[in-house]
């Protein structure tokens, strides 16, 4: 479904609006974007967004085979296209990197683009690792330069409504939740990169957004693991080709909350022959006092629903595309989450406070989850280009024994 769905966002922009937004008039300071690949998220992510911004630019963009970065930049009315990532960085004129890079390769081109002054944009998963992402938040903080994972979906206004309804206590207090997200079988070609171990793959990695989901609707703290079952990819043992994971997350009142997590890039058919593509992502919530349920909490731009079911068994289904209670009178109906995380990142390099920003804390915790699991599951957490060393760290008001990252000697 995350497949079909990221699609369909396409669609979704020629319904709700023209293919390419309507041309704004760029500000003269306007930010210049350089993109690090040819990835096809650029044009969802990016490219679209960029049109209806005035403050943003796609000033360039680079691959390791030069005349793909010229194709890919003619295409898409790019002034520039370089044929190495390093050629790009050291464009004096590029504000912003976008790092579109298979997962693997997001910590060493991130960094990079920070040593060269770059406010940077990381595609999820951050990166492999949690001491990698450490690495580089405490580098983005010497370097005074913004630094965010784009977990896009937690910047629209469906999101902020949900994590709303929760805060209100309205239903009581949430007692287990779950969230998932699932791929039929055969969807992913079988040269995909999420089927590669070296290049970051796998179900966890690959589709983080249901981990991340209990934590950003309770607005919680760091889950503990439970348990954490894999099913490992036949040609690759080491790679999850899904996972269910069982942990507890403490609401924003210290209370535990039973958290259910599937990922599964090769769902079974059903009877063996049916693919299951009416499988949309879904994040649910149980209350004392009734059930809240987000469908398709990943791309609630292309379509959504919210349904809120009180003690009676009253429900109420509630779309929100604009507005909510932090973006208010800021975005139009048709903004994709990825236009809202825009409007978010333009704001925090502006120095405006943005409507709603995700914390390093935040992306480190999330990475933090993914080791936690990877280990209880028996597969081992990944190793990354950053070995962690022991010292101690005050992590949202508690001293906890983390690892703290030391970057490797070349």
């Amino acid at each position: 479904m995350a497949l079909v769905t990221q699609m369909i966002t396409n669609l979704h922009q020629a319904l709700t609006g023209p293919y390419t937004p309507p041309p704004v008039k760029k500000e003269p300071n306007a930010l210049r974007f350089g993109l690090l690949s040819t990835a096809n998220i650029n044009r969802s992510s990016i490219l679209i967004p960029a049109a209806s911004h005035p403050s943003v630019i796609v000033d360039a963009v680079a691959s390791r085979q030069l005349d793909l970065a010229k194709s890919y930049a003619k295409r898409h009315s790019i002034p520039k296209a370089y044929g190495s990532y390093q050629q790009l960085l050291d464009d004096p004129e590029i504000d912003v990197v976008y790092v579109s890079l298979p997962n693997s390769l997001h910590y060493e081109w991130a960094k990079k683009a920070l040593l060269a002054d770059k406010h940077v944009l990381v595609e999820k998963p951050f990166t492999t690792t949690s001491s990698e992402a450490r690495d580089l938040f405490r580098l983005a903080d010497q370097k005074k330069k913004v630094l965010m994972e784009a977990y896009h979906n937690q910047f629209h206004p469906a999101s902020h409504v949900v994590q709303e309804i929760i805060a209100s206590g309205k239903l009581g207090r949430v007692i287990k939740t779950t969230s998932s997200m699932v791929v039929p079988n055969l969807a992913i070609p079988a040269n995909d990169i999420r089927w590669n171990y070296e290049l970051g793959g796998g179900s966890i990695l690959d589709e983080g957004y249901a981990v991340s989901a209990p934590r950003f609707f309770l607005q919680g703290l760091r889950p503990e693991i439970v348990s954490a079952c894999a099913r490992s990819f036949k040609k690759d043992g080491r790679l999850d080709e899904a996972m269910e994971v069982d942990m507890n997350v403490k609401d924003r009142d210290s209370r535990n909350v039973e958290c259910r997590v599937m990922t599964d890039l090769a769902r079974p058919y059903v009877a063996g022959i049916i693919p299951r593509f009416w499988e949309s992502p879904v994040f649910e919530a149980t209350c004392e006092k009734g059930k809240i349920t987000f469908t398709n909490f990943i791309m609630p731009h292309v379509f959504h629903s919210i349904q809120v079911t009180d003690e009676n068994g009253k429900t109420e289904t509630i779309k929100a595309y604009e507005g909510g209670p932090k973006w208010k009178n800021t975005g139009e109906s048709w903004w994709s989450t990825y236009r809202y995380q825009m409007e978010a990142l333009v704001d925090k390099i502006r120095g405006k406070e943005p409507a709603h920003w995700l914390e390093g804390e935040d992306t480190i915790a999330e990475m933090d989850t993914v080791d936690a699991i990877l280990e209880k599951s028996g597969l081992g957490k990944r190793v990354g280009k950053v070995q962690p060393s022991e010292e101690t760290v005050r992590i949202e008001g508690e001293m906890l024994r983390r690892p703290d990252p030391v970057a490797v000697a070349a």
